[in-house]
């Protein structure tokens, strides 16, 4: 990272004609979901809650029903994308996350900037991956070529697409990139980058993506309700499957509710440009929506190693029979 003068923020954008970043109040009462503690304890203990599932899953695919296939690859990318965001954004507080930015000086929240940066591209590809991971998860209910099955594939091609490009606007949402967290560096932002003098289009920039992503996400884990007339399963074989839905409207929540966050504080820039203090709701919602979505995905795979409630066997097995048929 380039070397910046320890000057402190707000001295440099007192002078600085873009007014990107307003010259907040001093520091405040700092609110629960501002403090490190709180930070560190909800996203680290739903990664662990995380993890467990993604192993208990990988048991029962290799040692009960020895049906391992992509989904549970892309659901393993997936853990390790948000236990790298995770980290950090374990970071983050350590260079202002949940302060006022002017109480920073500008070499702090260069870093923070950084680590911003990196733990927003993570979160970026979790989402696009945990949610391919459970449309091939999908892809052993129904029958190759079937209608419903043709529609899935498309539809892990649309969220492929949508994360990559994503993921590239991000990136390089500054020229040269390293003038998202340098501001000494000669260049300019738009976009997702914060050095951006539009704050209008940095704010459309994370509404869009945080839009489009709480649509696939009520696409995505709705979809067993919305296609059980087509699966041959009956009485409570379908509730196994319902179960999943609802405990996809829990992820679907908590996507709400970040996009709400993220509305009512335009990024980070209202009712002051203050994204230090601003953000720290919108992160932790970040942190949780991926991982309570790779629970979701998880938990119906290794059920019957923690219930013997017989729904949970019977759905094991039958994604066996199906996968097998599927392949007739």
């Amino acid at each position: 990272m380039v070397a910046i003068p320890e000057q402190r923020v707000g001295e440099l954008l007192e002078t600085s004609s873009s007014g990107f970043i307003s010259a907040a109040a001093a520091e405040q009462n700092i609110p629960p979901i501002n403090r490190k503690n709180t930070i560190l304890a909800v996203t680290i203990i739903f990664q662990i809650l995380a993890w467990v599932a993604v192993f208990l899953r990988l048991y029962a695919r290799f040692k009960l029903t020895r049906a391992a296939g992509w989904d549970d690859l892309t659901v393993v990318l997936a853990a390790v994308s948000v236990t790298i965001g995770t980290a950090f954004v374990i970071i983050l507080p350590d260079y202002g996350l949940g302060h006022h930015v002017l109480s920073l000086t500008l070499g702090t929240y260069s870093d923070y900037l950084y680590w911003f940066w990196a733990a927003t591209i993570s979160y970026f590809f979790s989402t696009t991956l945990i949610k391919v991971s459970l449309l091939v998860q999908y892809l052993r209910l129904f029958e190759k070529r079937s209608t419903i099955y043709l529609t899935i594939i498309a539809l892990t091609v649309i969220i492929s697409a949508w994360g990559i490009t994503f993921v590239f606007l991000l990136v390089f949402s500054c020229s040269p990139v390293k003038k998202f967290w340098s501001w000494s560096t000669p260049g300019k932002c738009f976009g997702f980058g914060i050095g951006s003098e539009d704050a209008d289009a940095f704010f459309a920039s994370f509404t869009t993506h945080s839009a489009f992503n709480m649509a696939f996400d009520i696409v995505v884990l709705m979809f067993p309700i919305f296609s059980l007339s087509t699966i041959d399963l009956q009485g409570k074989r379908k509730y196994a499957i319902a179960g999943l839905a609802i405990m996809g409207s829990v992820v679907v929540a908590i996507s709400i509710a970040r996009l709400a966050s993220i509305v009512e504080t335009r990024a980070g820039t209202y009712p002051v440009a203050d994204p230090t203090w601003l953000a720290p709701t919108s992160i932790v919602l970040s942190c949780l929506e991926v991982d309570v979505a790779i629970l979701c995905a998880s938990i119906p795979i290794f059920w019957p190693l923690i219930s013997a409630l017989t729904f949970g066997k019977i759905f094991v097995v039958d994604e066996v029979i199906v996968q097998t048929e599927s392949r007739v």
